[in-house]
């Protein structure tokens, strides 16, 4: 008699576990340790679904404060008795020493015969990112010898400037003739306005979200080209960004701008990222205000 009741009991709490449990969970993973300052880090997000749900997975943009992500995994999807795990890795950095954990998120997915969608909140992964600076070093090292420099006779340093002077003087001379030369083939077309054209055009259009990415990617690409001479189309963002910064093309805040732009764009091209629908006007937009800056007097986008 006492048996059985204990087996009723057992029943019980094992049942009321169940019911406790919910049916979809998810969870970042990352691996142990504290990551440097710039040092990419995998994130990887885990959802575990019965079978039948129909699961979405979050978008997450390459701006994900306070990480920066630089690349987006293939989703794989593993099924093992009656249960559904999904798993999707991201590459993210961060840029600032100080605690971290990813931000709110959340996995929605259907249960059948229900019609309503639910949503399951990921849980969340913590990070370190430490300072260099170490606040309780206090051993004092010793000074590096003093070096000398080797002498250089004053003659030597004034006939160097003066032939510094004469090859500007030079260059200056041969540029201005460039500049009062008449372009043989009329005036020369108006980049910036062909540019923002296109883009306002590509924004009239009915696209995919992916395909509105790539359009404005050829776009900025084609204004590159043209306003700076550089191969934007055959170049990748590393190379590209390269080609410009030797040219002392942009300032160093045109410059992160323009990564960060190009690395959102990379993600939708190259890694499959499928970005949200209502992301496809911001987008253009910025690519608008970065080239309207980039022509402007003061450089500022």
């Amino acid at each position: 008699m006492i048996g059985r009741w204990l087996g009723i009991v057992a029943a019980c709490a094992w049942m009321g576990v169940a019911r406790a449990q919910p049916p979809v969970t998810a969870r970042f993973e990352a691996a142990p340790g504290s990551p440097l300052i710039g040092e990419p880090v995998t994130l990887t997000l885990v959802v575990e679904a019965p079978a039948e749900a129909d699961v979405t997975l979050p978008q997450i943009m390459a701006d994900w404060p306070p990480f920066e992500v630089r690349a987006a995994g293939e989703v794989e999807k593993i099924v093992n008795g009656g249960r559904t795990v999904y798993r999707q890795s991201f590459t993210v950095i961060l840029w600032m020493p100080g605690d971290y954990r990813t931000p709110e998120t959340f996995v929605e997915y259907r249960l059948p015969p229900d019609s309503e969608n639910q949503r399951a909140s990921v849980e969340p992964a913590f990070f370190t990112a430490p300072s260099v600076i170490e606040p309780n070093d206090l051993l004092l090292r010793p000074l590096k010898p003093l070096e000398i420099p080797p002498y250089i006779s004053p003659w030597a340093i004034l006939a160097a400037c003066g032939a510094a002077v004469a090859g500007g003087l030079s260059l200056a001379r041969r540029l201005n003739r460039r500049r009062t030369r008449k372009p043989s083939g009329g005036p020369l077309p108006d980049v910036t306005g062909r540019t923002l054209d296109e883009l306002r055009r590509v924004r009239g259009l009915a696209l995919p979200a992916a395909e509105f990415y790539i359009r404005a990617g050829e776009c900025l690409r084609a204004y590159l080209k043209d306003r700076f001479g550089v191969a934007a189309h055959e170049m990748t963002t590393d190379e590209l960004l390269a080609a410009l910064q030797s040219r002392s093309a942009l300032t160093p805040r045109q410059n992160r701008e323009l990564r960060r732009i190009l690395d959102q764009i990379d993600l939708v091209k190259f890694a499959r990222f499928r970005p949200a629908p209502d992301s496809t006007q911001g987008l253009l937009q910025r690519v608008s205000r970065w080239v309207a800056g980039a022509s402007s007097e003061d450089g500022t986008p």
